[in-house]
């Protein structure tokens, strides 16, 4: 089958969506599918000869991003121009605009099937913060239109099912396949090289609570600062994602010693990405090497960083937050508390850190969780949604 995965973002820019497009595209070409990844491709990454898939680079681009039509009008030409020469059986389309607006197009106007996939923010609405491109009109008006066009669109968490019924209606249930985000499983079985104790110059004895992600209002990393405030002394919080600089001033100079923002990890991952690596080897193996994983964001797609916490057997503690909530079974593998609340946060790190009997079973229900999410999975799933559809086409 001729998959081409559509999206305008990609490497170097590390998130969800772009790490999401890489191993999809890894695991659809390990199953003998011909996969094109039609992206905006920046050479210098000299990624090519590390890839088992093919990169289409989106063209002409930068002229026009600032103006919706003209930029849809440029994806549009791009896509058929690669769509005449490669003659694609499907296409998925990653982030509902302006990539999945033309890729449902393409179903409509010529019977070309298309899956979309949000990742979260194109989806979601959260106006306290701001959050969500949905709050801008005429981006609303066109994401509604491409889940009408498009042959099926994935709902990455029950979260976001539940948004996408709110767009869609009960009446197009069908419209909707639930798939989670997958992660590389292999990599949380491999000897870890690192260790974040050791690299911190801390004691066996000292707790580490470590969360991931760039620091973003919607992760409310302040609460989860004061939380740990609230802990032990021998309590350490380590934030890894980068932009962590305002933060500085929310810490308190009594907690200044045991709070540490690393930025994003390794210093290196941009430019050239070689060894290509995603979660890096550096970030798996401080996740496997840490006491527990936090999270106090108040709003998630589906959160890569939970799954990989979940595969390096740790605990979760984590706010009832959209989408992180699907993940976290309370008094299962961790707990789950009220949102922007420290001191509930707090007592719930205290409580599962001090006893060791309960910091076990909780680690070993995530490890086992884990398997759920595995790559190989979801690739799966993805293509017996594309079988179905080329089925239905010929």
């Amino acid at each position: 089958m001729k998959i081409c995965i559509f999206s305008t973002t990609y490497f170097p820019k590390a998130g969800g969506a772009e790490r999401f497009i890489h191993g999809l595209a890894e695991n659809l070409t390990a199953k003998r599918h011909k996969v094109y990844v039609l992206v905006p491709y920046d050479k210098s990454l000299d990624l090519e000869s590390s890839l088992s898939y093919k990169i289409l680079k989106l063209r002409f681009l930068s002229p026009f991003r600032s103006n919706y039509i003209l930029l849809e009008v440029m994806l549009f030409l791009n896509v058929l121009f690669y769509i005449l020469r490669y003659r694609f059986d499907v296409i998925q389309a990653v982030i509902l605009y302006p990539s999945g607006f033309v890729a449902a197009l393409f179903t409509k106007l010529f019977k070309i099937p298309s899956v979309l996939r949000p990742t979260g923010e194109d989806i979601q609405i959260y106006k306290k913060l701001n959050y969500g491109l949905r709050l801008i009109p005429f981006v609303d008006s066109r994401l509604k239109k491409s889940l009408v066009n498009c042959s099926k669109v994935i709902a990455i968490s029950p979260s976001i099912d539940k948004d996408l019924l709110s767009v869609l209606g009960y009446e197009n249930r069908g419209k909707i396949c639930p798939i989670s985000n997958g992660i590389d499983l292999k990599k949380f079985g491999e000897k870890a090289e690192f260790n974040i104790k050791k690299d911190l110059n801390l004691k066996k004895s000292d707790k580490v609570i470590i969360s991931i992600g760039r620091n973003h209002p919607k992760k409310d990393y302040k609460t989860l600062i004061k939380a740990v405030s609230l802990c032990p002394l021998n309590y350490h919080l380590v934030i890894v994602g980068g932009g962590e600089e305002p933060l500085n001033e929310i810490v308190a100079k009594k907690d200044m010693f045991r709070t540490h923002f690393l930025g994003q990890l390794p210093k290196n991952y941009t430019g050239k990405l070689l060894p290509f690596s995603f979660p890096p080897k550096m970030v798996v193996d401080y996740l496997k090497t840490s006491d527990i994983y936090a999270s106090s964001s108040l709003i998630e797609g589906s959160p890569n960083v939970i799954l990989e916490a979940m595969a390096a057997g740790l605990p979760i503690v984590a706010v009832n937050g959209y989408g992180t909530k699907d993940y976290v079974n309370d008094s299962e593998n961790g707990a789950l508390v009220k949102c922007q609340n420290p001191e509930k946060l707090s007592k719930a790190l205290i409580r599962i850190l001090s006893n060791k009997n309960l910091l076990s079973k909780y680690a070993k229900a995530s490890k086992k969780m884990s398997l759920l999410y595995s790559f190989n999975i979801v690739a799966n799933e993805y293509i017996k949604v594309y079988n179905s559809l080329v089925k239905e086409t010929t």
